[in-house]
C-alpha cells in the first residue's frame, strides 16, 4: 500500500497541474536570473518584499509599474527602469507561488490526503500562477523590449 501512494498522488496531481493555462515566458525567467545577480541588495530585497505583498492578489502590471515609479527606493536609482522592476516583481511573485504550491502538495502527501477535494485547494494557486504568467507575457509584448535591453537599463 505504501508503494501505491506516490502513484495515486501522481494520478490526482497531474490533472490539477495541467490547469496552469499559461507558463512563465523563458525570456522573463532568464532576465530575472541575470538581473538579480547584478542588482544591489536593497533593490533585490524590495523586489522580494513587493512580490510577497502580491500573494493571492490580482496583479495589473500597469498599476504596479506606476507604483514603482513613485517608490522612493527606486526613485534614487535613476538608471532603473520601472518596466524592468515590474518584470522582476512578477517573476518573483510567480516563484513564490511555485514555492507555496510545492509546500501545499508536500503537506497533502504527508497527510496522505489524495482525495479530489484536497487537490481542489490548489486550484486558486494554479489560477494565480496562470494569471501572473499571462500578465508577464502581455507586459513583455507590450514593452517590446528584449531581456538584453532591460539588463542594459539595470547595469547603467
Amino acid at each position: 500500500m505504501k508503494n501505491l501512494l506516490p502513484f495515486i498522488f501522481c494520478v490526482f496531481f497531474l490533472p490539477t497541474y495541467s490547469q496552469v493555462n499559461n507558463s512563465m515566458p523563458a525570456e522573463a525567467n532568464l532576465f530575472y536570473q541575470k538581473a538579480m545577480e547584478v542588482l544591489q541588495p536593497e533593490i533585490r530585497s524590495k523586489v522580494e518584499s513587493i512580490a510577497k505583498k502580491l500573494k493571492g492578489r490580482t496583479v495589473n502590471a500597469d498599476s504596479l509599474s506606476m507604483e514603482i515609479k513613485k517608490d522612493m527606493v527606486f526613485k534614487k536609482q535613476k538608471s532603473l527602469k520601472a518596466e524592468a522592476i515590474t518584470i522582476l516583481i512578477l517573476v518573483q511573485a510567480s516563484k513564490n507561488a511555485d514555492a507555496d504550491l510545492k509546500e501545499m502538495v508536500i503537506s497533502m502527501a504527508n497527510e496522505k490526503d489524495s482525495s479530489p477535494q484536497a487537490f481542489d485547494k490548489t486550484k486558486p494557486l494554479l489560477e494565480y500562477k496562470s494569471a501572473l504568467a499571462k500578465n508577464l507575457d502581455e507586459t513583455l509584448v507590450k514593452m517590446n523590449i528584449s531581456s538584453g535591453k532591460l539588463l542594459e537599463g539595470l547595469n547603467q
